[in-house]
């Protein structure tokens, strides 16, 4: 980890401490694990703000590799379709990551869950 980022060694310890607390036979509501970051100051927020990211790739390699159990009001999910879309916005011209790529996980046309970010 660069040095000039500690910060992200404070969100490594913390997530890996929290993911090893939660029970492998209870549900967990994700509403339960986003944070309030209106009352931290900045480096609790990027910690907060890198905690969150590990634990939303945590979900999605969960998904991927279909050992998460998901509910979506209160009905088991037994299958899911997953869709990678990539595009470019133009509409970007201030920095090169105008690049929009999106993933989606659906069951019976509800959505799961679904990521958006901008790349190169």
């Amino acid at each position: 980890m660069r040095s000039h980022r500690p910060y992200l060694k404070k969100a490594k310890e913390h997530l890996l401490s929290s993911l090893q607390k939660l029970s492998t036979t209870e549900s967990i509501n994700e509403k339960e694990l986003w944070l309030n970051a209106s009352n931290m100051n900045s480096e609790e927020q990027q910690v907060a703000s890198h905690v969150m990211a590990g634990i939303q790739e945590a979900f999605v390699i969960a998904l991927f590799t279909e050992s998460a159990f998901v509910e979506v009001n209160n009905q088991p999910i037994k299958k899911l379709q997953v869709r990678f879309l990539e595009g470019v916005d133009e509409t970007i011209t201030t920095h090169e990551h105008n690049k929009v790529k999106n993933i989606r996980f659906e069951s019976d046309n509800t959505l799961v869950f679904q990521k958006c970010w901008l790349a190169k």
